[in-house]
């Protein structure tokens, strides 16, 4: 057995797990219906640990204490509330009793006395039952306790039992007989009176039947008017759905028809452009053609041929701008740039691409424009001479070389512009690809 088995009950440690019951005497609640249960909460700011049934309209009512075996507190703090029911206000319904500071250790053991719970020295009385058997209450004084017990008669020493006469004798004897006749009257009078009051009973009934019967009657008559009130009601509903009905028919008549004639609208209008489709289809088909011929008579106008591995002419006309091509004349130089640029123009405009850097067709002094900010224009020289800027001519060779890569990337997306290739070589290589 633990050492707390074998010590006495009142000095035995005393914790929350340890309560089975929780007792509370002669509250003081005013009103007639309601509902009553506690909580317990570790301090005063906390929220509830324990929550307990709620048990109706009793004074005095007993909780037992479940699930509380990991509860090991001794001070705590036990709230009381109450709810009134016979009122709706819900901030007037829950109403706060009890709140006390419980300590434990403080709690008198009550042993074999039976206190008299219902005197108003014991009101809002909280009991507690330990260990399932052992009951310990709050403190009180010695001159509160208020002991139930039996009624005892003691006769004292002094006290000398009396003796009885012959007239007193005769005088019971009397009382005994007047007694005897008194019954026999009530019992002649209950024979008499019980048939009437079974009739009187039985009358009572009927005419409570027949008020009842009444009452059903008139019930029964006000229902009757209701109903028809609500016929009449249902009626005119009745009515006025039909009337509804028939529009939403009318209405869904008229949209079926507007649907069909949008119907034959749309298969008019699906023919129309079927036929447009058709029509664009074969004037397609003619501009390929027609681009081909173009195309086929642009190369063969512009000759290009090969000379070398990485050189190549125009209409018999080199363009080459290596420095051993510096050393020739000028005048050839700019006769095939103005070749090209006139070649490239026109293969800009057969394919309905317009270039980004635009150019002025001057056959050997010809140009190139390039768009700066503010909407003005800038136009450099594509060809050389004597007294003409270098860095110019080279930065129109630049802008040149974006617009052949911009028609040559529109035909061919996946080129590699990294191999390094001449003007020439692009323009024959878009003549071949676009004559196919």
């Amino acid at each position: 057995m633990s050492r707390n088995a074998q010590n006495p009950v009142q000095f035995r440690q005393k914790r929350l797990r340890h309560i089975s019951w929780l007792k509370l005497k002669n509250l003081q609640i005013k009103v007639n219906f309601f509902y009553v249960w506690f909580t317990i909460h570790s301090d005063e700011k906390s929220k509830a640990i324990y929550l307990s049934d709620k048990i109706e309209n009793d004074l005095n009512p007993n909780w037992k204490l479940k699930n509380i075996r990991n509860f090991s507190h001794k001070n705590f703090i036990l709230r009381v509330w109450y709810s009134d029911r016979s009122t709706s206000d819900s901030k007037s319904r829950l109403n706060l009793l009890i709140e006390a500071y419980i300590d434990l250790d403080h709690f008198v053991y009550l042993g074999d006395i039976n206190l008299n719970y219902s005197s108003s020295k014991f009101s809002n009385f909280i009991v507690f039952e330990f260990f399932d058997n052992f009951v310990f209450c709050e403190p009180i004084d010695d001159n509160q306790l208020i002991v139930k017990t039996q009624n005892s008669y003691k006769l004292n020493s002094n006290e000398q039992k009396k003796s009885y006469d012959l007239n007193l004798l005769r005088r019971l004897c009397n009382f005994d007989r007047v007694i005897k006749e008194i019954r026999k009257k009530t019992d002649l009078l209950e024979t008499h009176t019980n048939p009437r009051l079974e009739t009187f009973r039985h009358y009572t009934q009927l005419k409570m039947q027949i008020e009842e019967t009444s009452y059903n009657i008139e019930l029964t008559k006000l229902k009757l008017e209701s109903t028809k009130e609500s016929i009449l009601n249902l009626n005119e509903n009745n009515r006025w759905i039909k009337k509804s009905v028939l529009l939403y028919k009318n209405s869904i008549v008229n949209l079926r028809n507007k649907c069909r004639a949008e119907n034959e609208s749309i298969i008019n209008k699906r023919k129309i452009c079927d036929n447009l489709i058709r029509e664009q289809v074969l004037v397609e088909k003619g501009i390929k053609i027609r681009r081909k011929e173009l195309v086929l008579a642009l190369s063969e106008i512009f000759f290009i041929n090969k000379i070398k591995e990485n050189s190549n002419e125009i209409l018999n006309v080199c363009l080459d701008f290596s420095k051993t091509y510096e050393e020739k004349k000028e005048n050839e130089l700019n006769v095939a740039l103005g070749y090209f640029v006139q070649a490239l123009d026109l293969l800009s405009f057969i394919i309905a691409v317009p270039l980004r850097y635009p150019l002025v067709v001057r056959s050997s002094k010809s140009s190139i424009v390039e768009f700066v900010e503010n909407g003005n224009i800038r136009e450099y020289a594509l060809y050389l001479s004597t007294n003409g800027n270098e860095l110019g001519f080279k930065y129109a060779l630049r802008l040149l070389e974006s617009n052949v890569f911009q028609l040559r990337f529109f035909l061919d997306p996946k080129h590699d512009f990294r191999k390094i290739e001449d003007l020439l070589t692009h323009l024959k290589w878009m003549f071949d690809y676009l004559v196919i």
